[in-house]
């Protein structure tokens, strides 16, 4: 199990989820907008489940794409939707995702637990 794939998982879903009932509510806002924030919030569900899957090999795999799906949604973010804090809202659950798949402490004494 992947504690930290876990914990990113659920804070980039979370964030997707609250920013696609934000844009789906807000009267200003595109729903093209809440329509592309609930597919990212879905695209990080399996970050979410293979953290608690067993198979440390496919687990990995899938937490080493969602690590790049993260990094991509925060450049693209920052100059599609021209938000300039994009890259800090998503450094936390990129963090954690890349940690849960070997990306950052990768060391002898990380893969032995």
């Amino acid at each position: 199990m992947s504690y930290m794939g876990l914990a990113g998982g659920l804070w980039a879903t979370s964030t997707f989820a609250v920013l696609t009932v934000l844009a789906a509510f807000d009267p200003e806002s595109n729903s093209l907008l809440a329509i592309l924030f609930g597919v990212l919030t879905l695209a990080f569900v399996p970050a979410i489940a293979y953290s608690v899957l067993p198979g440390p090999q496919r687990r990995e795999a899938v937490l080493r794409l969602e690590t790049v799906l993260c990094l991509a949604v925060a450049f693209l973010g920052t100059f599609v939707l021209l938000i300039p804090a994009w890259p800090i809202i998503m450094s936390p659950p990129t963090v954690l995702i890349a940690t849960g798949a070997g990306f950052v402490f990768t060391g002898r004494r990380a893969k032995a637990g």
